[in-house]
């Protein structure tokens, strides 16, 4: 006899738990690696929903001739009955209080990701039950039922549509994380010297107008970062406001760690530090500002 598997998308444990990882990840990048601290507790925190994503965005029932099983997301998590051991299966209903997850319920478990339909088993030789959540709660238990009564019931595996709504799922969720982390690494960070004033486009941009700038030179290395302030840090790449481990706030437009950088101190902003990835490009912004400001 076949085993056949019933499988039902955790859509509110996705919409719960991948949201949440996304936000607590970014924080994570977010607040830079020179940071260890809040890196460490954001990341974690991330890697939690991250874990939680993976348990609970689906749950697969699977019911042979002799067994009644089940595993959760990607399979850290499962159980396996005996059908010799089932007294009953019946389609319930839970409360919404009971949520998604790992419950205890008082006379039993259950093991949902969600909506409030489940299975019930119940067993010949204790009084705990077990509720395992499906959006087939009468298909599966009326398969079982039939099978514990030798009566084998007819229903067809559904298992190849819902396999294509999991892809569908899991397409989503990648394409939101490379549009939330690596994104904005893409973005252009674009200095030009106009007729008046440098201007720094792409995230963070500034103006700073030539009369205001009382110093500008280069440096092979920037200084000791202590934290990002208000800005975006991934890797190498550091844009916006930053504080110095002299406590001296900055602001980076850094696409690269290696030098050479241009250091600007203006009348009425923090220092400036730019870096365009490109040692020529770089140099070329240089002698362009020299030349204006001179």
């Amino acid at each position: 006899m076949e085993t056949r598997k019933y499988t039902q998308i955790g859509t509110m444990s996705i919409l719960i738990s991948a949201p949440l990882f996304l936000f607590f990840g970014g924080m994570a990048i977010n607040s830079g690696l020179t940071n260890r601290s809040d890196f460490m507790i954001l990341g974690f925190i991330s890697i939690l929903m991250l874990l939680c994503c993976l348990t609970f965005y689906k749950i697969t029932i699977m019911v042979s001739q002799t067994q009644v099983s089940f595993k959760m997301g990607i399979g850290l998590f499962g159980k396996t009955y005996q059908m010799s051991d089932i007294r009953q299966c019946r389609s319930v209903s839970n409360s919404f209080i009971a949520g998604v997850g790992i419950k205890m319920l008082p006379n039993g478990w259950l093991y949902n990701v969600s909506g409030i339909k489940a299975i019930e088993l119940q067993f010949k030789s204790k009084y705990s039950i077990v509720r395992i959540g499906t959006n087939k709660p009468e298909e599966i238990s009326e398969y079982i039922r039939s099978i514990l009564t030798g009566r084998y019931a007819t229903y067809p595996n559904s298992e190849q549509p819902v396999r294509r709504w999991t892809n569908i799922w899991w397409k989503l969720i990648i394409t939101i994380v490379v549009l939330a982390f690596f994104v904005p690494r893409w973005f252009g960070l674009k200095a030009e010297c106009k007729a008046d004033a440098l201007k720094i486009k792409g995230m963070y941009g500034l103006s700073i107008p030539y009369s205001q700038i009382e110093k500008v030179d280069t440096i092979s290395g920037l200084p000791g970062i202590s934290i990002r302030t208000n800005g975006y840090s991934f890797n190498e790449t550091r844009i916006g406001n930053f504080r110095l481990t002299n406590g001296e706030d900055v602001k980076l437009f850094v696409k690269k760690g290696s030098g050479p950088f241009i250091q600007i101190q203006s009348k009425d902003n923090v220092p400036v530090y730019i870096g365009l990835g490109n040692r020529n490009l770089t140099s070329d912004l240089f002698a362009q500002l020299k030349k204006r400001i001179n």
